[in-house]
């Protein structure tokens, strides 16, 4: 949380986010199942309370955007998907009262407030912005795991005898391109989902690349090419509803690449090697043990 704040803080620095405002609820941060159910703790308001009163008491139908994470909570996190979850359904209910409210008042409908969701494209790799990067090196390089990096950018963990690259963690999300859409045009197929790299040398992975059964997605088995296809079938869907739509948030860097990468041999290329990679490491982690 205090990493968290520093990195905020540096945010305030800049331009309109000078104005920002934060609020830390104290839920237990966590990533299993039962965490998307946010458990308040006894005598204590459910998740679902406190956004019901932060959308009515935090400005009523003044809200012009909510952002939050999207229904694959960005890398698989559970409690990510849980908080993707009860956002939208408290909006949802808060948009049918300010429409209730105002058929039964005979007034024009109000603005109802957009939900937008995070929609990280690794696959193109087109840099954050600085003001991004510092805020994310506040995050996660805060003061103590910069005092405790050694040469090379490990974190020894006492705990596990293992040292941990915290600089490799910050390197593969620096690729991770900013990008926010409405969740109407949130469109990553299940799998394309993204998952933690497990030090595999690749600084993203799929599900469906390292699902040990690789048909518990209900689809074809993982190969480079096929990856490939439906790679190229997503970001022609971010092209046509990010790109040109008037109503979304624009990302013109974003866009550029994007038409690069789909009309370019050498793009084309270099993603495919890359999920070749993919394949090998994982076709090379599960594949039978001699004598086993």
């Amino acid at each position: 949380r205090d990493n968290f704040r520093k990195a905020l803080d540096h945010a305030r620095i800049h331009g309109n986010a000078a104005q920002i405002q934060e609020e830390v609820w104290d839920f237990k941060e966590c990533n299993e199942v039962t965490c998307m159910l946010f458990h308040p703790g006894p005598k204590k308001p459910s998740l679902r309370e406190k956004l019901r009163r932060l959308f009515i008491e935090g400005g009523g139908g003044m809200w012009d955007y909510v952002v939050t994470h999207n229904s694959q909570g960005e890398v698989g996190h559970y409690q990510h998907i849980g908080l993707h979850n009860h956002v939208k359904d408290a909006l949802r209910e808060h948009c049918d009262q300010l429409k209730a409210g105002a058929a039964a008042r005979l007034l024009p409908l109000p603005r109802l407030p957009e939900l937008l969701v995070f929609n990280p494209m690794p696959e193109i790799n087109a840099s954050m912005s600085q003001i991004k990067k510092f805020m994310v090196r506040h995050y996660l390089l805060g003061d103590d795991e910069m005092s405790k990096l050694a040469e090379g950018g490990f974190i020894f963990d006492p705990n596990l005898g293992t040292q941990h690259s915290f600089l490799a963690d910050y390197d593969a999300l620096m690729r991770y391109t900013e990008h926010i859409v409405p969740e109407r045009y949130f469109a990553r197929p299940a799998q394309l989902t993204l998952t933690p790299c497990e030090r595999s040398g690749l600084y993203f992975q799929y599900l469906w690349s390292n699902s040990i059964s690789r048909d518990r997605l209900g689809a074809e088995s993982f190969t480079s090419w096929r990856a490939k296809q439906v790679a190229d079938e997503f970001l022609n869907h971010v092209l046509r509803t990010s790109c040109t739509s008037p109503d979304v948030p624009r990302y013109p860097h974003v866009c550029s690449k994007i038409r690069g990468y789909l009309s370019s041999n050498e793009w084309s290329e270099v993603i495919f090697g890359f999920m070749f990679k993919m394949q090998q490491y994982w076709d090379e982690r599960f594949k039978p043990q001699i004598g086993s």
